[in-house]
């Protein structure tokens, strides 16, 4: 069984005209109403259900009716927090990571320095603080510059950070630092180590580009809780910025 009615939604006026289209199937029972359309362009789904705001229209499968789901409930990123530089702020550290996810995106803008001549890096810490004993950290970054095809990079299997370029970053308009980094956290004592990997842009004092692959880890199983990133000295001029998300998957 099937049909299709127009119901108007309201007694009818010279200024109330209201009226939803409703289509009615059957399976192995009575026709009942699945789908409606209204006179302000929603969409029900099994009676005056529209969803709310954002959410998207999912299909559950063969044999299974479809609804309305959250919006990026499967590969999106979820923001877990922004630190924002302030006046002589020497440092940016977002918390409350957690085994929640396994993968982090870490999102740098704007970040820099109040000086020329100091080289950007990066901590991660847990519930204890963050971490920058003397061989917390490995890492390889690799140096591409404008101006050269040649490539450079700054190792280390033992150090107190991971640095983000090995070059220093400029101070003046239009120079600093951004890019995507990814965290990869696995939880806390599953024998894999906190990785860290991803691309950074930067303009050094003299408006050279130059930009930086970045590959390191932590050299221990610790629960991830916090991510910080600083310049080997000094301060940070405002507006840097510091994001980390979730990804789902």
């Amino acid at each position: 069984a099937a049909g299709i009615r127009a119901v108007a939604q309201a007694t009818f006026t010279c200024a109330v005209n209201a009226t939803d289209l409703i289509f009615y199937t059957g399976h192995s029972e009575a026709a009942a109403e699945r789908f409606r359309f209204t006179s302000q362009n929603e969409i029900g789904i099994g009676g005056a259900n529209y969803g709310t705001d954002g959410q998207v229209l999912t299909s559950g499968g063969a044999g299974a009716a479809a609804a309305w789901e959250d919006a990026g409930a499967s590969g999106s990123l979820v923001l877990i927090g922004t630190a924002t530089g302030a006046s002589c702020a020497s440092t940016l550290t977002v918390t409350g990571l957690s085994d929640t996810y396994a993968l982090y995106a870490i999102a740098i803008t704007d970040f820099v320095p109040d000086s020329d001549g100091i080289i950007p890096i990066l901590r991660l810490g847990d519930s204890g603080g963050v971490d920058s004993g003397a061989c917390d950290y490995a890492y390889h970054t690799g140096k591409l510059s404008a101006g050269s095809a040649s490539y450079a990079a700054d190792v280390s299997a033992g150090d107190t950070e991971i640095w983000l370029a090995g070059q220093a970053v400029g101070t003046t308009g239009g120079e600093g630092l951004g890019g995507m980094l990814w965290l990869n956290r696995p939880a806390a004592s599953s024998g894999s180590y906190p990785t860290i990997s991803g691309t950074l842009m930067s303009i050094d004092g003299c408006t050279t580009s130059r930009g930086n692959t970045v590959f390191g880890m932590r050299n221990a199983d610790i629960a991830v809780t916090q991510v910080q990133i600083l310049y080997a000295s000094g301060t940070i001029q405002d507006g840097a910025k510091l994001s980390v998300y979730g990804v789902t998957n």
